[in-house]
C-alpha cells in the first residue's frame, strides 16, 4: 500500500509541542511525530498561525510550513488531513481544509467541538462529501484499554460491578476521554443523576461537573478534581476482581478474584501503556484506509458523547 499522505494542521501541544523534548526513538505523543516517522505515513507539511511554531516544525522534522491552506501548492494530493487546532477552530478549520484539499479521511482531535451546532456542522459536511471523520480519543486503540474491554465483557455477564471515575480540565475537553472510554466498555449509560459535589467552571464554554453513570451491570461516579488537575484515572470492582487505571493510563492493571479458571480474566499489570498512543491512532487509522475495521470512534459517536457531556452538565446546573 503506498503511503498515506497527510496535512497536519495545528502545531500546538498535541499537534507538537510534547515531543519536542522526547528522543527519537522514545515516546509518541504527538501527532508530528507520529506522522513523520510511521512508515505508513507521508507527512507533507503543516498549517499553523503561528510563524514561530512553523519555524520548530521544519527545523525538527525537515519539512514544510505554511501559514494557511491556500499557501500548500494546488497539485498536492492529500489522502488525510489532521485538525489539532483550538476546539472552537475545529468547524471553521476543518471545512476550509475539506474543500481546499478534498481528502479521503479527517482525524480531528476531541472534542469535536465546544458547541452541538458546531459538531453537527462538521458530521454531516463530511458526510455529505463521503469523507469518513474520526475523532481523537485515542484510548480505543490502546491494547491495555481493549484487553480492558475483553474482561469487561465478561464480568457484565457474570456479575455487576461499581467504581469511580476521576478527571479534571473540563468535562467537555478532557471528562469526554472517560466517557467515551466507558462507553466502550459498557456501552451508553441507562441514566445519569447529579452529583453534591460543587460545580466548577472550566472555560467559557465547559464545566467541571460529577455525575453518577448507571449502566445496564453497574453504576460509576464520574468526580471532577477541579479544572486545573490533571487527575485521570479509574478504579473499578467487581465480584470477578478489581481494575486500576491510573496515572492517565500509564498504568493498568487487573486484578482477578474469579475461582473459575477463565483465561479471559487472568490477572495482569500493563507499565507506560500510553507512551506511543498517537503511533497506535495511526496505524488504526491506515489499516482502516486499506480496508480493515475501525476502533477509533467517528463524528457520529463523537457527537453522542458530546451531547451525553452536555446533558450532564445541564442537569448538574439546574440541580436536577
Amino acid at each position: 500500500m503506498r503511503r498515506v499522505k497527510t496535512v497536519l494542521f495545528g502545531l500546538g501541544a498535541v499537534g507538537m509541542g510534547y515531543d519536542l523534548r522526547t528522543k527519537a526513538n522514545g515516546p509518541v505523543l504527538t501527532h508530528a511525530k507520529a506522522l513523520k516517522f510511521h512508515e505508513d505515513y507521508e507527512l507533507v507539511g503543516a498549517v499553523d498561525t503561528s510563524l514561530e511554531r512553523l519555524a520548530t516544525f521544519s527545523e525538527n522534522y525537515c519539512l514544510p510550513g505554511f501559514s494557511s491552506v491556500e499557501e500548500i501548492p494546488g497539485f498536492t494530493s492529500v489522502d488525510l488531513v489532521v485538525i489539532a487546532t483550538p476546539t472552537e477552530t475545529h468547524w471553521p478549520i476543518l471545512s476550509r481544509a475539506v474543500e481546499e484539499l478534498n481528502p479521503r479521511a479527517v482525524l480531528c482531535e476531541k472534542p469535536l467541538a465546544y458547541s452541538i451546532q458546531d459538531a453537527e456542522s462538521i458530521v454531516d459536511f463530511c458526510s455529505n462529501r463521503s469523507v469518513d471523520l474520526w475523532v481523537n480519543y485515542p484510548r480505543r486503540v490502546n491494547p491495555a484499554v481493549q484487553r480492558v474491554k475483553t474482561i469487561m465483557s465478561h464480568i457484565q455477564q457474570r456479575s455487576r460491578f461499581s467504581g469511580v471515575a476521576r478527571y479534571g480540565k473540563g468535562l467537555v475537553h478532557n471528562g469526554t476521554h472517560m466517557l467515551d472510554m466507558l462507553d466502550f466498555w459498557f456501552g451508553s449509560p441507562r441514566s445519569f443523576t447529579s452529583s453534591p459535589k460543587a460545580l466548577q467552571s472550566h472555560s467559557a464554554f465547559d464545566e467541571e461537573v460529577s455525575s453518577q453513570l448507571v449502566f445496564e451491570r453497574g453504576e460509576i461516579l464520574l468526580e471532577a478534581q477541579g479544572p486545573q488537575s490533571g487527575i485521570f484515572d479509574l478504579r473499578l470492582s467487581s465480584d470477578d476482581g478489581t481494575l486500576e487505571y491510573t496515572d492517565g493510563g500509564n498504568w493498568v492493571s487487573w486484578v482477578s478474584t474469579s475461582d473459575k479458571g477463565t483465561s479471559e480474566l487472568s490477572s495482569f499489570i500493563m507499565e507506560d501503556a500510553m507512551s506511543t498512543y498517537q503511533d497506535e491512532v495511526y496505524t488504526a487509522i491506515s489499516r482502516s484506509l486499506a480496508g480493515g475495521p475501525m476502533l477509533l470512534p467517528s463524528g457520529v459517536e463523537a457527537l453522542k458523547t458530546l451531547a451525553l457531556a452536555k446533558e450532564i452538565m445541564r442537569m448538574v446546573m439546574h440541580n436536577e
